[in-house]
């Protein structure tokens, strides 16, 4: 559920990328239109594996640390 608002940003953020390099773009789902080509951001591209891993990095970190409940809270929520 969370992959595909994650391309719609990825698209998106890359869009405003290629326009403040002065490259003709425009975001349409998760499709970015360029005057000469279409690009589609395929769900690797979505950066969900990548928040799951520094979610486990972490929680394991928060475990480990000598913090009180409250400290590891934060540390895992951050």
């Amino acid at each position: 559920t969370l992959a595909t608002p994650l391309q719609y940003a990825g698209a998106a953020g890359s869009t405003f990328l290629l326009q403040a390099a002065q490259v003709p773009a425009l975001a349409q789902g998760t499709e970015i239109l360029l005057p000469s080509t279409d690009l589609n951001v395929a769900f690797a591209c979505s950066g969900l594996q990548m928040i799951i891993s520094f979610g486990a990095v972490c929680v394991a970190i928060a475990m480990l640390s000598d913090y009180r409940w409250f400290g590891r809270l934060v540390i895992s929520l951050s």
